[in-house]
């Protein structure tokens, strides 16, 4: 122990403590998920990645939307396969209608069932569920990760599962669902219609957001977590990567998944997996099998692999809990957990514990008044300024690239370099904050640069043990400087040894930090400004020994050489090519009322394929309006009028009655073309819907209030025709549209020149799509 606080930390110390940090980072980081080159083995009872990545293969080598050829085809595929193992296999065919929202389709979903091979002693066994879906997003993705390798995980798991003649108590169902890209219906016809339902006691989901990463845990349960934590535990998975805190965080992004079908509807609990890094390849073309990452495909099969054989042979019926648990995986060498009902009274031993302390130190003359205010000035400026930081890399870069905002996944294929260079400017920064405050005010100590930093990290467990209880394990951040302080209180004139400093640090380390990049990942780069105030708050617990190291100077030089390069590596990933493609959005709209025709994209920015069609001067949406329905989120930013095409005509026929009381029915049944997708109502007159069924099979849901746009959303399948009747009240004038889109552009515009490799499909958007819009109902509220 030093008898001076403020005594320059050694060489040799320095050395240890940063072989001790660097380690740690790196051990967080490379034990996140298996190898490329994992799951190899030629033994045919074991799980092959090849033959996982075949199916990937053949199903991923075009789009498959529901309703595509390539949709049937992959279908019969995956029948198939799982026939071939000897399962009871079927279609469950099935109209299905959302209960969230007007919307229904024609689903066919696989289901397979494998039955118990041994008694169980259990009076009533419930099923295991394995689950992923098989339709690819509209209209140009592959769907190698979404879902492709969640579907290949499962065939090639379960195929690797009965060659080794594996015993299980459970029997074991196969839901390869349809349809989830437009709304989870295919779960939701299962869960609603399939007789099987009733029987699973649990399901893992398989999922993807994006082509590489480690595939995350997220649980889902309509009860406490404690009873899945521990069978997830007993299955000793070799490299788990979950905490209490995913979920929540999962369930800020925009979508859900079928596991969320399962749990409301059918209070089914399980587990999803899904990798979510490389997001910009999330519904796109690029979602290929050579994009997959094999490490991403590898964790999801060392998940299944794991899993399998402990839940085919649980008691699923004793899943069931009123406890949750907090809890998290240190590297890959397993999993922690405790009980929320822990948090809270941790904050307060640690709050106790922190004010004991201080008023001892203060009392002792160990601390000063004046030191703990003034450690609130470096630390509260490296905060501030880390959240300024991460705005303005981003603001940077978007000003900088600004065909950036056509990324519409919200990650940019510089995206990593992004949020490096921005952790690396924070800990810049920081250092030199920490570093001219420390020369400056020479006489406050190490520790007592401290108290601001344990103070912030209480106040931020303090609010998580009432509002965020899954992160209560950020709690393990203040080890190390209450560590200090006991030591320091105790032991005056005498500070903790900056490697047991360290040591004491590497917990919190070791489980925060690989988190932060996932943040940022998962919510998009416009958040950027998180992973550098997380970054901040885990070094300033850090700096006041770090600023002592000698040569620090040349540390600091060296980190800003490093983050320099980073500058150079973000700006020669920014630009388009084959390899990172530039989204392109242009559809064809048709009114057949007025005999009118447009051309139109989403893109802020025109590009060589859009530019056949538009131009700078055809600024706005306006032509649209009447016709077609946006919203804020989905806004054609340019249209011009062009030359109506010959296209095959909207076939539908249509009834109205008038019930009084501005009530009226409409009656409506459409014929789809052979190249039609889906089919909308639209109007732009407010009204009360009273009810609506497809094929005499009504919704759910009634006396919903409508505003404006779309209400109802039918996507063809088989090219089946469809009944729509809907009852309605309103209080003026009703004009009703229906509209058609066919992904048939580049078949009725020949003259296009096909769009060149560095530009794709834009995902989430209409595109390349001939669009036609026909008023079908014109009703005066009181007619004469």
């Amino acid at each position: 122990m030093q008898n001076n606080n403020n005594k320059p930390i050694s060489s040799l110390s320095a050395v240890i403590i940063a072989i001790l940090i660097f380690g740690t980072l790196v051990l967080g980081w490379l034990s996140q998920k298996p190898a490329d080159d994992a799951f190899l083995s030629n033994d045919d009872k074991q799980f092959s990645q090849q033959k996982a990545f075949d199916h990937v293969t053949k199903i991923a080598s075009e789009p498959h939307y529901t309703g595509s050829t390539a949709h049937i085809r992959v279908h019969d595929y995956i029948l198939e396969q799982l026939k071939s193992m000897g399962l009871q296999v079927e279609t469950q065919n099935a109209l299905v209608l959302s209960p969230d929202y007007f919307s229904s389709s024609y689903v066919a979903n696989i289901v397979a069932r494998l039955p118990a091979n041994i008694a169980s002693d259990k009076s009533e066994n419930k099923a295991l569920a394995l689950v992923s879906h098989y339709d690819s997003a509209m209209s140009s993705s592959l769907g190698a990760s979404d879902a492709g390798s969640g579907v290949a995980t499962i065939l090639e798991a379960l195929r690797a599962f009965i060659a080794n003649e594996q015993k299980h108590s459970n029997d074991i169902v196969v839901i390869i669902t349809d349809a989830e890209e437009i709304g989870l219906l295919g779960a939701h016809a299962f869960v609603e219609q399939h007789p099987w339902a009733k029987d699973i006691g649990l399901a893992l989901n398989f999922e993807a957001r994006g082509s590489g990463g480690a595939s995350l845990m997220l649980l889902e349960t309509n009860a406490g977590n404690k009873a899945l934590i521990q069978g997830f535990k007993q299955a000793n998975v070799a490299y788990p990567m979950a905490n209490s805190l995913l979920y929540s965080i999962y369930k800020m992004l925009p979508n859900d998944t079928d596991l969320t079908v399962l749990r409301e509807q059918g209070n089914i609990n399980g587990f999803n997996f899904a990798f979510i890094d490389d997001h910009f390849d999330y519904h796109t073309a690029q979602d290929s099998p050579a994009r997959l990452e094999r490490s991403a495909l590898n964790h999801q099969a060392s998940y299944l692999v794991a899993l399998l054989p402990v839940f085919a042979n649980s008691d699923l019926n004793a899943l069931n809990s009123e406890v949750d648990q907090v809890y998290f995986n240190v590297a890959n060498w397993g999993m922690v957990d405790y009980p929320f009902s822990w948090v809270a009274p941790i904050f307060i031993v640690l709050a106790v514990l922190f004010t004991l302390l201080l008023v001892l130190g203060l009392w002792r003359k160990t601390l000063k008044i004046s030191g703990l205010l003034m450690s609130f000035v470096p630390a509260l400026t490296s905060v501030l300024s880390a959240g300024g930081i991460g705005y303005l890399c981003w603001q940077w870069s978007i000003g900088l690239f600004p065909e950036f905002l056509d990324i519409a996944q919200g990650f940019t294929y510089s995206g990593h370099w992004l949020i490096a260079l921005a952790i690396l400017f924070t800990v810049v920064l920081n250092a030199a904050i920490y570093r001219w405050t420390e020369y400056k005010f020479a006489t406050i100590s190490q520790l007592e640069w401290l108290l601001a930093p344990t103070i912030l990290w209480l106040m931020i467990v303090g609010v998580i043990s009432f509002y965020l209880v899954g992160a209560g394990f950020f709690a393990l951040v203040l080890i190390a400087p209450l560590a200090a302080l006991i030591y320091t209180v105790y032991q005056p004139k005498k500070t903790i040894n900056p490697i047991i400093y360290a040591l004491l640090s590497l917990p919190g380390i070791l489980v925060i930090a690989p988190q932060i990049p996932m943040f940022v990942i998962g919510l998009g780069l416009s958040n950027l400004f998180i992973a550098s105030v997380l970054s901040s708050l885990l070094l300033i617990t850090l700096l006041p020994f770090w600023v002592k190291f000698h040569h620090f100077k040349w540390q600091q030089r060296s980190l800003e050489f490093i983050t320099l390069l980073c500058i150079v590596g973000f700006i020669n990933t920014t630009d388009y090519s084959q390899e990172q493609k530039k989204p392109s959005s242009l559809n064809y709209l048709q009114d057949n009322n007025s005999a009118q025709a447009m051309m139109f994209t989403y893109n802020i920015h025109l590009d060589a394929f859009t530019e056949q069609a538009l131009s700078v001067q055809n600024q706005g949406g306006e032509l649209l309006q009447g016709i077609y329905p946006t919203n804020p989120w989905r806004k054609p930013t340019f249209s011009k009028t062009v030359p109506v095409l010959d296209l095959a005509p909207l076939n539908y026929t249509v009834v109205e009655n008038n019930l009084g009381e501005h009530r009226v029915f409409v009656r409506l049944f459409v014929t789809p073309q052979t190249s039609s997708a889906r089919f909308q109502l639209a109007t732009d007159s407010p009204m009360l819907i009273e009810s609506i069924a497809v094929d005499s099979q009504a919704f759910a849901t009634e006396g919903k209030a409508h505003k404006s746009g779309f209400f109802f959303t039918h996507t063809v399948s088989d090219n089946k025709p469809v009944l729509i009747e809907f009852t309605y009240s309103a209080e003026q004038d009703v004009e009703i549209r229906l509209i058609e889109t066919r992904f048939d552009l580049a078949q009725v515009k020949p003259d296009f020149i096909p769009r060149p490799a560095f530009i794709m499909p834009t995902p989430f958007h209409l595109t390349d799509a001939t669009i036609i819009s026909e008023i079908v109902h014109v009703r005066p509220v009181n007619p004469e």
